[in-house]
């Protein structure tokens, strides 16, 4: 009899987990690629666009002692039938970005784009300058990017590109499988 109550107790327990499991909304995937985060949200909810977006970041304590220290994020972002876009941001104050950025990846020409405002903060390039830039972002090993701030001090970020990659294959990936 104490068996019986056992094992109907465990299936009881069981069930109502999965339950919870099943009625949960759906949310987003995570997955880190060498230096670079990808995170995409779920298509089926309709509360979530399905955007995906491969982020690399630099961290500063000393400069900006909150959270983990993340004072500057590149991110490439795409929707479901959307090119990539590539955004970054700022947090400290006088080095916003401004309206022209400089990539350099590795020993190439450097390239420079014209920014559109994204967000007070934040800027983000053209689908086409996006596009232009990719591919070198795949084959180099490092990313430098340098622009005057709004404030009009030269601002300067080195990224490691080790993961760009991966991360933007699963994001291909990640799209197919939910067609």
């Amino acid at each position: 009899m104490k068996r019986q109550v056992l094992k109907t107790s465990n299936l009881f327990w069981l069930l109502l987990l999965s339950s919870f499991q099943l009625a949960a909304f759906p949310g987003e995937v995570r997955s880190y690629f060498k230096d670079w985060l990808v995170v995409c949200q779920e298509i089926s909810n309709s509360r979530n666009s399905g955007i995906c977006r491969a982020n690399a970041s630099v961290r500063d304590k000393s400069a900006f002692n909150y959270g983990d220290g993340t004072v500057f994020q590149l991110t490439l972002q795409r929707g479901i039938s959307t090119y990539y876009t590539i955004e970054f941001y700022n947090v400290l104050d006088g080095k916003y970005p401004s309206d022209r950025v400089t990539f350099q990846i590795d020993n190439d020409p450097a390239m420079t784009f014209s920014a559109q405002p994204n967000s007070l903060n934040g800027v983000k390039l053209s689908a086409e300058d996006t596009q232009k830039l990719i591919p070198a972002m795949k084959a180099g090993r490092w990313m430098k990017i340098d622009y005057v701030s709004q404030s009009g001090n030269e601002v300067s970020y080195r990224l490691s590109l080790r993961g760009v990659t991966a991360s933007l294959l699963f994001i291909e990936q990640f799209y197919i499988n939910r067609g």
